[in-house]
């Protein structure tokens, strides 16, 4: 995995839609607030309850955000990958704080900026202000529309539509191709809003149909037609 710099980490945070908003003046004042993370499997980003003053565009890696429960269970919320952003909601209420914990599933590289700085930018330029607000308000529906096709499909259909989503795009046309699952298998569960034993049975049932082979977290999918088709089919179970 390529480490970057915070230059060429600030680079790609560019392209995103709370920074592309900004000015090249803007942008070079908000440099001076970021930090480079580096963070291994088990660290913590924040925690639940902790003052919010900063927010995180994860580069590389995964991140968990989670709650536990009074009873100490943990409820998986999310699970965040590249250009996934946390926190930055968070920046305009009353009292921010995080309302979760984050922690590091896969060695991240996270980028994290002051709520203070980007505020100040914010006060500074209405127009900037506004455009930003529009941006997370298509953010907003475009999670809202995945809530709704999560809700709308079966099991079947959400594992599906997840292993396609992991085909890279030079292997979009092969009927045989390998994934490697990002993360432990609970937490894909928890990503489609689905208990790991529903996962386990799903994965279970493609590998009787011969449709996939299993060794450890990689996938040999034997047939994406055949997946692209049960995505599609409403009645799959």
């Amino acid at each position: 995995m390529r480490r970057l710099q915070l230059d060429q980490a600030l680079d790609v945070a560019r392209s995103h839609p709370l920074f592309r908003s900004l000015d090249d003046d803007q942008f070079c004042q908000l440099y001076r607030s970021a930090r480079l993370h580096e963070l291994d499997p088990g660290e913590s980003l924040f925690l639940q309850d902790a003052t919010a003053d900063r927010f995180f565009l994860v580069l590389s890696g995964a991140v968990k955000l989670y709650r536990l429960t009074s009873d100490g269970r943990e409820i998986v919320m999310n699970l965040l990958r590249e250009l996934d952003t946390v926190g930055e909601a968070v920046m305009f209420f009353d009292k921010p704080y995080y309302p979760v914990n984050a922690t590091v599933e896969d060695r991240a590289q996270v980028l994290s900026v002051s709520n203070r700085a980007y505020k100040d930018l914010l006060r500074a330029s209405p127009d900037t202000c506004f455009k930003v607000m529009g941006a997370m308000a298509c953010r907003l529906q475009k999670r809202l529309a995945e809530i709704e096709t999560l809700t709308q499909q079966n099991a079947t259909q959400r594992v599906v539509r997840f292993l396609l989503g992991l085909v890279e795009e030079s292997d979009q046309k092969q009927e045989t191709v390998q994934v490697t699952l990002p993360v432990a298998k609970r937490l894909v569960a928890a990503r489609l809003a689905m208990q790991p034993e529903t996962f386990s049975r799903v994965i279970r049932g493609f590998r009787q149909r011969g449709l996939i082979e299993v060794s450890g977290p990689i996938l040999r999918i034997s047939s994406t037609s055949a997946l692209r088709e049960m995505a599609c089919d409403a009645t799959s179970h």
